[in-house]
């Protein structure tokens, strides 16, 4: 589980990996990406899973954060992966000069699977038994 990021060597689009296949869960993983050019007023970030080393990466979605306050050339933003044994995806962005922190989560197989998650949460709260 990573997250699509541009090489600063080779300008080139890679996969930075945060956290491992077969990490024990729930796993979390924190890394800190920035800004790219001194105009950048957010940061857009795509979130990647991978089965294994020789199948392609499936994208989990992409994660907009910003407005920046005060963009400039390498703005710090800490990036944080959750994973827990649902197969929930909590990101968390935390703009690191102004503290302003942004959530979201996803399924690790896309927007379909949180949606059914999230249905079957809400159909087992809503059952009541009687003892």
């Amino acid at each position: 589980l990573g997250l699509r990021v541009r090489d600063a060597a080779t300008g080139q689009a890679r996969v930075q990996v945060l956290v491992k296949r077969n990490s024990p869960l729930p796993a979390r993983s924190t890394t800190t990406v920035y800004t790219n050019r001194p105009e950048q007023t957010r940061v857009i970030l795509e979130i990647v899973q991978s089965k294994g080393e020789r199948e392609p990466e499936q994208s989990l979605g992409y994660f907009a954060f910003g407005p920046l306050r005060a963009p400039r050339l390498n703005y710090p933003v800490e990036l944080s992966l959750a994973y827990d044994a649902e197969g929930l995806v909590r990101v968390t962005a935390k703009d690191l000069v102004t503290g302003e922190v942004l959530q979201r989560e996803m399924a690790a197989g896309g927007d379909s699977d949180l949606q059914r998650l999230q249905q079957g949460r809400a159909c087992i709260a809503a059952v009541k038994l009687i003892c």
